[in-house]
């Protein structure tokens, strides 16, 4: 089953990216064929008539080398992560070229070669001026950008004082270079927290966040923790040593549960599938009549939405329709061992072996199915979709 979960991490035109059990890959299509490439390698993905799948365009290992490297439960080891690093040149300040200087110049020159030369020596002086001035600008910036990038989770007094040093000559205000200093100091917290913040480099950042007057440390704390734990569910599940390192950098940088209460209520979602795989499917007690050797694995309340049409109209002599999702049945939702049943003015459901198919939007709380047999998608709205598309992942594999 091509089973996938989908986070939004970022769409330009027909490109979207996917967070999916094998890692992040990017997609493009349009409705009906998608193709596009992740850790797995290219693939051609769509479907017609109810028949939807995922067809890989080269063959070889299932899994990417990961970068990370997670302790066994005999020899626990931190919880390895590349740090993302963003470029530099969004947020650095641009000094500028010599346009100034050198149109000052070429009127001067002008201006000296008739009765205005007492005007045109003194635009000289200006130019001359100017020019060093500017010849000093772009020449501190490139120094201190070097210094910025030499910064790591490693302590480093010596280039610390550099930095220091250097801001004191600056030509620049200081606030025109706190974008990019607040990016060096993220780049140098992702860097310490791919092992594990220790107490030398707790000190470090403090003494770091100082000399760049980074006063909110603890927003870009949040966001570089965010992108961690997005990162340790990629591949679509939470080991136990990946869970413990979550919990001991969270609290390492600083903050608390409810600073990242979205990120851990997916990764707590994460953390009851692998329990299930460990110690076997919960039975909960569904409050309903069901068939004879069916249990209850689950109860949840949601909603069974459908596509539809929301509104056609013709521009330019073109015919255009806009599609949505709207509720078709509201009301309590079980997975059971042999459905996905909602009790909503009646009961319906779908058999797990007629899923061929699924893809959780953790945004949008969403699981759409592809079921056997019909051509549009089922979509399933439940506040817990990541567990329990999990689930029905697990009961259709079994199913089928």
């Amino acid at each position: 089953m091509g089973f996938y979960i989908r986070k939004s991490l970022g769409k330009v035109g027909p490109v979207r990216f996917n967070l999916s059990k094998s890692g992040i890959g990017m997609s493009t299509g349009v409705r009906g064929a998608r193709i596009g490439v992740g850790p797995r390698g290219a693939y051609l993905a769509g479907g017609r008539g109810g028949l939807y799948h995922r067809q890989y365009l080269k063959t070889g290992s299932k899994r990417s080398s990961a970068s990370r490297q997670v302790g066994t439960v005999e020899d626990p080891q931190p919880v390895q992560l590349e740090p993302a690093k963003t470029e530099p040149t969004s947020t650095t300040p641009k000094p500028g070229g010599y346009r100034i200087p050198i149109t000052l110049g070429v009127i001067s020159l002008l201006l000296l070669s008739g009765s205005s030369w007492p005007i045109g020596l003194i635009l000289l002086a200006i130019a001359i001026w100017f020019g060093w001035r500017q010849r000093r600008k772009i020449a501190w910036c490139a120094s201190h950008e070097t210094l910025l990038s030499k910064l790591t989770a490693t302590p480093d007094d010596a280039l610390l004082a550099d930095v220091r040093t250097s801001l004191s000559s600056s030509p620049f205000k200081l606030s025109q270079w706190q974008a990019r200093h607040e990016q060096a100091y993220r780049d140098v917290f992702s860097d310490a927290l791919s092992g594990g913040v220790d107490s030398d480099e707790r000190r470090w950042l403090d003494a770091l966040a100082g000399v760049l007057q980074i006063r909110d440390t603890k927003t870009i704390h949040v966001e570089a923790l965010r992108a961690l734990l997005w990162q340790l569910m990629a591949d679509g599940e939470v080991t136990e040593n990946e869970e413990t390192f979550a919990e001991q950098v969270i609290g390492e940088a600083g903050l608390s549960r409810e600073d990242l209460s979205e990120e851990l209520a997916v990764m707590d979602e994460f953390v009851r599938a692998r329990k299930v795989r460990q110690f076997g499917l919960p039975v909960v007690e569904a409050g309903i009549s069901l068939q004879k050797g069916e249990v209850c694995h689950h109860a949840t309340r949601g909603a069974f939405l459908d596509k539809k049409v929301l509104r056609s109209y013709t521009r330019d002599g073109q015919k255009h329709k806009e599609e949505g999702l709207v509720v078709d049945k509201e009301g309590d939702i079980y997975i059971t061992s042999k459905r996905i049943l909602i009790v909503a003015d009646g009961m319906s459901g779908i058999p797990h072996q007629k899923v061929l198919d699924i893809e959780i939007n953790q945004d949008e709380k969403l699981i759409e199915i592809i079921k056997d047999g019909r051509q549009k998608p089922v979509y399933i709205k439940v506040p817990d979709a990541v567990y329990s598309g999990m689930l029905i992942e697990m009961l259709s594999d079994a199913a089928g």
